[in-house]
């Protein structure tokens, strides 16, 4: 027994137009519209419909880093460590050395940071 098509009852252009009022979440976006995601990977084939996809994603991270970066701005101290965290190389790994004397050395990068960051 064959399948019926599900009756598709929008356009690639009604999706578009919803998936960038849903800040480019595609899974919202069908699912509210009641569209199969076969149907959603069918239209994904169509290179001038990825196209579009891909740039209602970009609108919402462009967004969402532009908050981000006004974070920054006003010296949010979570934003500054995040940022250093994923892009400026830091870790809180804390390198401990204990010598053959019992002298530990411990260094703590992003710690000294921290502290540095809230004494000003």
């Amino acid at each position: 027994m064959s399948k019926k098509p599900i009756p598709i009852d929008f356009t690639k252009a009604d999706f578009l137009k919803r998936l960038f009022e849903n800040n480019g979440n595609a899974y919202k976006t069908y699912t509210e519209m009641g569209l199969p995601y076969s149907q959603y990977r069918i239209w994904l084939t169509d290179e001038a419909f990825a196209k579009e996809v891909e740039a209602a994603r970009k609108k919402c991270t462009e967004f969402v880093e532009s908050k981000f970066y006004d974070k920054l701005k006003e010296g949010d101290l979570k934003a500054i460590m995040f940022y250093l965290k994923t892009r400026g190389g830091y870790t809180e790994k804390k390198d401990i050395n204990i010598t053959s004397d019992n002298t530990v050395d411990v260094t703590a990068t992003l710690e000294s940071i921290k502290k540095e960051l809230e004494s000003e």
